[in-house]
């Protein structure tokens, strides 16, 4: 199984750190999603990553991983996304079509796991 969903730690990332990468995603997401130059534009961004994809939780990677763990799978692995070491599921996300390269990648985790 090959699973690509939104990482929270990231997500979060953009409201509790100040780095380059946290600033061009924010920039991005006020272009991209249409959302008010705020003071604090990192707390509409957060809400519009949960709100308005229809999501109804976001993982982090340790919950994901143990999720999948628990419910049976094995060879939990990250991924980067578009990349696998199984060729058959290389280049399968299409998310970047629609928010473009750096903010799929900035956003999404990606876990291959398989089933016994």
């Amino acid at each position: 199984m090959r699973l690509a969903t939104p990482d929270l730690e990231r997500i979060l990332s953009v409201y509790c750190k100040h780095g380059p990468e946290q600033g061009e995603y924010v920039e991005w997401a006020i272009e991209f999603c249409n959302l008010p130059r705020h003071t604090r534009p990192e707390c509409f961004i957060v809400n519009h990553s949960v709100r308005a994809w229809g999501h109804r939780f976001i993982y982090d990677q340790p919950t994901l991983r143990e999720s999948l763990l628990r419910t049976g799978f094995v060879n939990v692995r990250r991924f980067p996304v578009g990349q696998s070491d199984d060729p058959n599921l290389t280049g399968l996300e299409s998310h970047q079509i629609s928010s473009g390269e750096f903010a799929n990648s900035f956003e999404t985790m990606v876990f291959q796991a398989q089933k016994p």
